[in-house]
């Protein structure tokens, strides 16, 4: 009996410690987020163990698919009920759910088999549990290398940053080696914009901490002879959505290479009413605002001094 409340009360602290500690994480970067994602399969692993150890579902094939289906159900119905709550429903988040179910019934069943097979069905049940930590274990590796590549925000040379950047308004990005013209070559990102409202691409993703840095450096190539009006917009974590409530600043982008220096104070003073905290930048974004042809231009060194 007293193993029956031991385990039962190691199973519900685990249970809500995770639910409760991963709701208060409000950073949603790209490890905590996808940990947030992955956490489900935690969650549905300690409630399967948990109602399986109440129902006495351990000897019970029937109990057990009963116990996992339950489980599945709840997950299911959470996941549909997250628009009431201004949230988002996730496939992915089913399918954490429905490994985390299936680890804990692999690890319920295999207390009835030999000690081989009890190794084997536990291996199978712990690579289902740790599989769940990929995706953010992958987003911390980006972050280290983002961390390990300043003061260089984005040089285009490694896969790893295709994470931290994503079109917007319908523009195409693609990565190609320096256009003819432009000399020191590398590889860089080609934009392609649309004839919508805002294409061009955003970095959501980008080192956060400006505060130790007095300039921010982008270099652009444009093969056209027309020039190009692009606009610049740097936003912090506090900021408001409201256009008087952030950096912005619009370019000719004439033919040939452009470099374009800006100095971090005026980031800094941009803000109507406040300054612009600097320790966390939250995005930064580039775009034309309802370019009447499309065009391309070519972005390289985006980069802090």
């Amino acid at each position: 009996m007293i193993s029956y409340h031991f385990y039962s009360f190691i199973y519900l602290a685990c249970l809500i410690g995770i639910s409760v500690g991963i709701e208060n994480v409000l950073n949603q970067n790209l490890f905590w987020g996808p940990l947030h994602d992955s956490a489900h399969t935690y969650i549905l692993f300690f409630l399967t163990l948990l109602l399986s150890h109440l129902a006495r579902a351990k000897d019970s094939g029937l109990k057990l698919i009963q116990v996992g289906g339950f489980c599945f159900i709840i997950g299911i119905v959470i996941e549909l009920s997250q628009p009431f709550f201004q949230r988002s429903a996730s496939f992915i988040d089913i399918y954490y759910n429905f490994i985390g179910i299936c680890s804990a019934i692999l690890i319920i069943v295999s207390t009835q088999r030999t000690f081989k097979k009890k190794i084997i069905v536990r291996f199978f049940a712990l690579f289902l549990l740790f599989s769940a930590m990929f995706v953010p274990a992958h987003g911390a590796y980006t972050l280290y290398q983002r961390q390990a590549e300043l003061p260089s925000l984005l040089n285009f040379e490694h896969a790893w940053q295709m994470r931290l950047y994503r079109p917007g308004d319908k523009a195409s990005l693609s990565l190609v080696s320096k256009p003819k013209g432009w000399d020191n070559p590398s590889t860089t990102l080609k934009v392609d914009f649309a004839t919508t409202t805002y294409p061009g691409f955003s970095v959501p993703h980008i080192h956060d901490d400006w505060s130790d840095f007095n300039q921010f450096r982008i270099d652009i190539f444009s093969k056209s002879d027309t020039p190009q009006k692009l606009t610049l917009r740097i936003h912090d974590k506090t900021h408001n959505h409201e256009y008087v409530d952030r950096f912005n600043r619009s370019f000719e982008i004439q033919k040939g290479v452009n470099k374009i220096s800006i100095r971090l104070s005026e980031i800094s003073e941009a803000p109507q009413g406040r300054a612009m905290d600097m320790k966390h930048i939250q995005s930064l974004a580039l775009f034309s605002a309802k370019p009447e042809q499309g065009f391309s231009l070519y972005f390289d060194n985006l980069r802090l001094d």
